[in-house]
């Protein structure tokens, strides 16, 4: 069974990062704060969304993948959290770092 732990930077305080069990794509997808990346506060459909991926580097010991959260056709992103296997996460896209003209 695959499992994901969730990711906040350093800066947030006072939170515990909540490690989750997976067995399919969908289950991963829809755990709740995983899910959250893809709405707006008001529960909608954020239209800056615009995929999951996978980043198969992490430097966070246990888990090889990262899973982000890509905004405005891929050149906003955010790390959602690590997960430990390869297996459920292979149909999503590889993350790709993309950078607007004049930005990097």
């Amino acid at each position: 069974m695959a499992q994901i732990k969730q990711y906040r930077p350093a800066y947030f305080s006072g939170f515990e990062n909540e490690t989750r069990a997976f067995t399919s794509l969908k289950e991963l997808l829809n755990i709740e704060w995983v899910d959250n990346f893809r709405k707006l506060p008001n529960g909608q459909i954020d239209p800056n969304f615009h995929q999951y991926s996978i980043n198969k580097h992490s430097d966070y010991k246990g888990y090889e993948y990262a899973l982000m959260a890509e905004y405005k056709n891929g050149y906003s992103w955010f790390v959602v959290g690590f997960v430990d296997e390869n297996e459920i996460i292979k149909e999503l896209p590889v993350w790709v770092a993309k950078y607007e003209v004049g930005s990097k």
